[in-house]
């Protein structure tokens, strides 16, 4: 029997997860075959299985403090919860295909982190990202240009994670970092969310840059401001009183594509409150509970989308994280994620020995932000790495290291070492 390393199989569970992104989004333009779902679904359950595999052969419960690890037990269960009840909720084809081809890999990809906790296990995956995909990624550039403009930055979509690594690495590493973020916003600036990860990411880079003039107090009071704004400017949009998706006079219009396909974007459009305003009316309209929603794999009455529709339930999940988990885990499902989140930037910022963690802790914190914007929860590489760097945040050992140390182990990942 085939003897694999912890290495080869966080390697291979990135591997597949990195074609399965591929393929969905070229299946997505080009239309590749029915045959995708079966492919995607396939990869989706190696990638599941690598990560059991993972988490079973290492554990979880002595790599991060207690208290995360009582959260992060009660998070995952939770999750499983929603989806016994989606098991009896399930009435035809597309019900149990949202469940066990959309939301059950959604509840599973949260075990990434433990590649985080794990760092010095997973030098053969970082060296192979940095090494072979922003290397060789440069070659998707002109498949996306002329199929999908965003494919590029989703093949290289750990470039916001690295961007924080660049103190730390070789020289001509931190420059190829550099050149794959630009390139990856420049190939679609109209793929918004992508900017403003990468802008955030460049933003703590300068920070750390200057970091003798800013304090401890000032990064717990950033993450503060952090958790708390996009609560208040959801009560705020709720009450009626401001909206800031809608509330602006800004418009600014960009033309992207290629001579023969242009098209019109306008950066400051409003795209996502009618997906608000859909899910909570039809969460009222069927009388169900916004503090344990409605269960895995569940659908909303969307008239916007009623032509696509695929039954009489209506669009299953939105492109906004935070109302598909109203919708399927309620409020208690999007209080145990917030809470992964805090105790990750708590203790990176916190209770660490090195200015990597306390970066690592505020990019983290901003993915709750994002949350509210899109952070769509899937089985992809954007929540794949949001994982790894909470478990990063959350390791014992990570957390311990020095700056000379983190310093030695970048070093080490761009080496010519051979690892077993």
């Amino acid at each position: 029997m085939l003897k694999m390393t912890y290495n080869q199989v966080s390697l291979l569970a990135f591997i597949f997860i990195l074609i399965t992104d591929v393929i969905v989004r070229i299946n997505s333009f080009i239309g590749i075959s029915n045959g995708s779902t079966n492919v995607v679904a396939l990869l989706n359950v190696l990638t599941s299985l690598g990560l059991l595999v993972l988490c079973y052969k290492s554990g979880l419960k002595n790599k991060m403090p207690h208290l995360a690890w009582l959260v992060f037990y009660a998070f995952m269960a939770w999750n499983i919860f929603q989806f016994t009840r989606g098991v009896f909720n399930a009435q035809d084809y597309w019900d149990w295909k949202a469940l066990l081809l959309g939301y059950s890999f959604s509840i599973l990809i949260p075990l990434t982190i433990i590649i985080g906790l794990n760092y010095e296990l997973n030098i053969k995956l970082f060296r192979f990202i940095l090494r072979i995909v922003f290397v060789f990624g440069f070659a998707v550039i002109p498949l996306a240009l002329v199929t999908d403009f965003e494919l590029y930055a989703r093949v290289v979509i750990a470039v916001s994670l690295f961007i924080l690594f660049v103190p730390w690495l070789p020289y001509k590493w931190k420059v190829l970092v550099i050149v794959v973020a630009a390139s990856s916003v420049l190939m679609d600036i109209s793929y918004r969310i992508n900017a403003i990860k990468i802008l955030f990411s460049f933003m703590l880079l300068f920070m750390y840059f200057n970091r003798r003039f800013i304090s401890q107090r000032i990064l717990n009071l950033s993450v503060g401001v952090i958790f708390m704004l996009p609560l208040i400017l959801f009560a705020l949009g709720v009450s009626g009183q401001f909206n800031i998706f809608q509330d602006n006079s800004t418009d600014i219009e960009i033309v992207t594509g290629s001579d023969n396909a242009d098209r019109t974007v306008n950066l400051a459009g409003d795209t996502r409150t009618f997906l608000f305003q859909e899910v909570f009316y039809s969460m009222l309209k069927k009388d169900s509970s916004f503090i344990i929603g409605e269960g895995g794999g569940s659908a909303y009455e969307s008239p916007f989308f009623a032509i696509y529709d695929l039954n009489d339930r209506g669009r299953y999940g939105t492109e906004v994280g935070f109302i598909n988990a109203v919708l399927y885990s309620g409020a208690i499902g999007v209080v145990l994620y917030m809470l992964m989140l805090m105790f990750s930037a708590y203790y990176a910022i916190n209770k660490s020995n090195n200015y990597s963690c306390k970066l690592l802790g505020l990019f983290v914190a901003f993915h709750w932000v994002v949350f509210f914007i899109e952070d769509r929860t899937l089985m992809t590489m954007n929540f794949y790495f949001i994982w790894i760097a909470v478990g990063l945040c959350l390791s014992n050992e990570y957390r311990t290291l020095s700056d000379n140390d983190v310093s030695d182990l970048f070093k080490s990942i761009g080496a010519m070492v051979k690892i077993k």
